[in-house]
């Protein structure tokens, strides 16, 4: 080798380290979601994370974890909807969950892809960077209790709707009935719990936010009352909290928290969430959502920021309106 080729090779070789130093590694793109009961008012009971992720150098990693979780045969689904309803939408199944702890009823799996999405996935999804939108559900096979066609339920009330039912509680919709070998049945397996699917990101506690608003007094039910609501949302873990806390309430009485269907103030419905909670029926009422828990988020929302804008109530029994506002 030449004295000039020497001095080539080596300015060659200097200039390469100078852009392999200058080029940043892959980043590891991560997104994480906590599951929600199905059914609203419920008790706690089971919960448990979902968890995406894409490393470095490709490896797609789809885990579920669930605790307390009794019975058996339960498995989860990929569903086309953006939060969870009881109608009919399109289902992906994904291999059962593993219950490796029976006394403490600890369920997991884990589906795994080299460049790609693991393969359970690959018959609707190339990678788990396009789940975003869907939600999973943690489910047993089997026909749940109601099996009426024609029924619109909200609460204790039944209107009748033509070939549609719309269920509010712990039921199910369908729509027209489904065919032989089912006719009249709602649904070919049940949803214990959900969780709303993300966008995965390389940072994705900048998604997070805290938020609080102050109710205002209506009417003369409780004049001295004074109440405020605080959301927030946790990009790190995908925890959704709402806690609203009201003092000065008319004592002896029972109250329930409502929120609208919608944002439109022209136009929308109160909708009652779930009796408040209160010591001795005092003058001082909570109510506390928190998915941590796996507490489902009012009108079963993806996060806690997508009620922001609606209305909402602190009712007694009498359907009197004590505190009013507006989700932060």
């Amino acid at each position: 080798m030449t004295k000039r080729m020497k001095t080539l090779f080596h300015c060659g070789l200097a200039l390469g380290l100078v852009v392999l130093a200058n080029q940043s590694p892959a980043q590891q793109l991560v997104v994480h979601s906590q599951l929600r009961r199905t059914t609203d008012p419920s008790t706690r009971a089971a919960r448990g994370t979902v968890v995406m992720t894409i490393d470095a150098n490709g490896k797609q990693t789809f885990q579920v974890q669930v605790t307390d979780l009794g019975e058996a045969n339960f498995a989860p689904f990929v569903v086309g909807e953006s939060i969870f309803e009881t109608n009919e939408a399109p289902t992906l199944p994904l291999a059962p969950l593993d219950r490796y702890n029976f006394r403490k009823g600890d369920w997991s799996r884990a589906f795994v892809g080299q460049g790609q999405a693991p393969d359970d996935f690959l018959a609707d999804f190339e990678s788990l960077t396009e789940v975003n939108g869907n939600i999973l559900t943690v489910a047993q096979p089997g026909i749940p209790a109601v099996t009426t066609i024609y029924t619109n339920i909200i609460g204790a009330v039944t209107n009748i709707s033509l070939g549609v039912t719309n269920i509010v509680g712990t039921t199910t919709n369908i729509i027209d009935g489904i065919v032989i070998p089912n006719p009249g049945q709602t649904a070919e397996y049940f949803a214990a719990l959900w969780a709303p699917l993300y966008s995965l990101s390389a940072n994705p506690g900048a998604a997070s936010y805290h938020r609080h608003s102050a109710l205002a007094v209506v009417g003369d039910a409780s004049p001295h009352a004074k109440g405020n609501v605080n959301i927030s949302f946790s990009g790190s873990s995908g925890r959704s909290l709402l806690t609203i806390r009201a003092t000065g309430l008319t004592r002896g009485q029972q109250y329930t928290l409502f929120v609208s269907d919608r944002t439109n103030q022209d136009f929308y419905v109160m909708l009652p969430v779930d009796n408040m909670t209160q010591k001795d029926l005092g003058s001082t009422a909570t109510f506390v959502r928190d998915t941590q828990f796996a507490d489902p988020l009012p009108q079963q929302a993806r996060d806690i920021g997508d009620l922001s804008g609606r209305e909402v109530e602190i009712r007694d029994a009498f359907d009197v309106v004590h505190l009013a506002g507006i989700m932060p």
